[in-house]
């Protein structure tokens, strides 16, 4: 092999991975700048950025959808986030996309009491291989705040001591729900107690 064609592979390979960082900058710069448009409420800038060629060919489909999903949701527009969930269910996804935006809509759809389409994000996140404390929390999640299951307390409970403070705010506010099932209003209210608190403190 002569030094030329090594020189010439060389160059080639540092042409590639500098062209590869410049996009993986590019990329992560035009994210940040949807997202703070979105923080802002600036919706009209949003969609001009986010429909552009440049992003569309910059930004891998599923971070476009996400980011679309979210503006849907801060904006309160349920048809239009729903018609973005609609375009993803034939796409395919890793178990790490799958989580995060079926995760994501799950919250959404229960706090709009969608049962269509809470049992819809369900189904998507009950078949994901692996993440099974992100998919064990999501599920125990829908059973509770969709069909009213109460057998998960003694396990959120338990659980409570290892909790970071966001995941205690959930599972305080899981555990109101369960004892509203069960009609026990002074437990409800401790637990809805406790969650205000610690949102308190996470703010401050």
């Amino acid at each position: 092999m002569s030094v030329f064609y090594v020189a010439m592979v060389v160059i080639i390979m540092l042409v590639i991975l500098s062209s590869d960082y410049y996009v993986r900058k590019q990329r992560k710069l035009v994210i940040n700048k949807l997202v703070n448009l979105l923080i802002n409420k600036n919706f009209a800038k949003f969609y001009d950025l986010l429909g552009s060629k440049r992003v569309q060919k910059l930004i891998p489909l599923f971070n476009l959808k996400l980011l679309e999903f979210n503006a849907a949701v801060l904006q309160q527009k349920q048809e239009r986030a729903k018609k973005v969930f609609d375009s993803l269910q034939n796409k395919k996804m890793s178990g790490r996309q799958t989580i995060e935006f079926y995760g994501r809509a799950l919250n959404y759809f229960i706090e709009k009491r969608d049962a269509v389409y809470a049992e819809a994000c369900y189904t998507k996140i009950n078949k994901v291989n692996g993440y099974q404390k992100d998919k064990n929390y999501l599920i125990t999640l829908y059973k509770i705040m969709m069909l009213d299951e109460t057998s998960d307390e003694e396990v959120i409970e338990n659980r409570l001591v290892s909790d970071n403070n966001q995941e205690k705010v959930t599972d305080y506010y899981l555990l109101a729900h369960i004892n509203e099932i069960k009609k026990d209003s002074k437990k409800a209210k401790k637990y809805n107690q406790l969650a205000d608190k610690v949102i308190t403190e996470i703010v401050e």
